[in-house]
């Protein structure tokens, strides 16, 4: 005798007393989180730029998780790597749309390893994501990088968070972009260019919070 189940029913007030306290939960989350906008143009590393115009944005997490590896005389440098869901880069360059979530490199060390002995490693502050998006003229982005390098001085800290804002760069080699492709063949192919800003948004967009709330509700729903 097959027994009837009934289906489960789920009250509109428990649904919307949810999402609700999601949302509260998710502007607490906002507060750790630091929305940047990012522009740049293909080309321009060593001359005046050429190509198409970068534009696009960037989120991190203060509280992102830390891994660290030390390096160097003394193991006075210091590799960190920042990983959170909450980190999310997207842009558009040309036809191309993409987004993906972002995680962190930083190499960070001193600028003398001992008296007398200098350091001619360059820092680096790198932002790395397995990105997707639509094809276009037979091309589909699969990695963003965005990278900036500085004089070795231990100016970072333990977040992901860059140490200036407006982040800036004296020589445009040091504050760059790599945007790498797929075509339909398998062949890999990437173009560059010259960041042209990367500073914070004082107030985050409200579809940030929006999309956390989200993000909270779908991991709730498959656990």
């Amino acid at each position: 005798m097959s027994r009837k189940f009934k289906p489960i029913v789920v009250k509109r007030s428990v649904i919307l007393g949810t999402v609700a306290a999601l949302a509260v939960s998710a502007t607490t989350a906002r507060a750790a989180a630091v929305e940047y906008s990012v522009s740049g143009v293909e080309g321009g590393l060593f001359g005046e730029p050429s190509g198409l115009i970068f534009d696009g944005g960037l989120i991190l997490d203060e509280n992102a998780s830390r891994s660290v590896t030390t390096w160097g005389p003394g193991g006075l440098g210091v590799n960190s790597t920042y990983s959170s869901p909450l980190q999310q880069v997207w842009g558009t360059m040309g036809d191309w749309t993409f987004s993906g979530i972002a995680t962190v490199y930083v190499s960070d060390g001193p600028e003398f390893w001992s008296p007398g002995q200098d350091n001619l490693v360059m820092d680096c502050w790198i932002v790395r994501a397995d990105v997707s998006g639509p094809s276009a003229n037979g091309l589909t982005p699969t990695q963003l990088n965005l990278l900036y390098y500085i004089q070795p001085e231990h100016v970072f800290g333990s977040t992901p968070i860059p140490p200036f804002d407006p982040l800036t760069s004296v020589n445009d080699s040091d504050f760059q972009f790599t945007l790498s492709f797929i075509d339909g063949g398998g062949a890999s192919s990437f173009v560059g260019g010259r960041l042209l800003t990367l500073q914070s948004i004082p107030e985050p967009s409200k579809a940030l919070v929006f999309v956390m709330a989200l993000g909270m509700l779908g991991a709730r729903l498959v656990r």
